[in-house]
């Protein structure tokens, strides 16, 4: 899966975890963008890494954005996001988004 901010491409190669234990698993064993469904708050307990996070509505919104969260930290709910977008920590500085931007997902 891809994704996409005002037309140009954010990221590929997107994890989907939308099930319980890939959810709590996340971006811990891969070394990929995850898309967290259905859920509207995050965990680092047991990574070893810092990570960034975009939270995102369900009309595609982005809410807010968080970088370098460091290990054993909780995200606290984020009202009205529906997904997270999970990456390395360094990314959403090079990734020039803004809150309000529009994210698309597609194969």
């Amino acid at each position: 899966m891809n994704a996409y901010v005002n037309g140009i491409k954010l990221v590929s190669d997107i994890k989907i975890a939308s099930r319980f234990f890939e959810k709590l698993r996340g971006i811990f064993f891969i070394d990929k963008p995850v898309l967290l469904t259905n859920t509207n708050a995050i965990h680092t307990f047991f990574l070893n890494k810092n990570i960034s996070a975009i939270f995102i509505d369900k009309n595609g919104k982005i809410l807010k954005f968080c970088e370098n969260i460091k290990p054993n930290r909780i995200v606290f709910p984020v009202k009205n996001a529906c997904k997270v977008l999970e990456f390395n920590a360094s990314f959403i500085k090079s990734a020039k988004i803004s809150v309000g931007d529009i994210i698309e997902f597609s194969e």
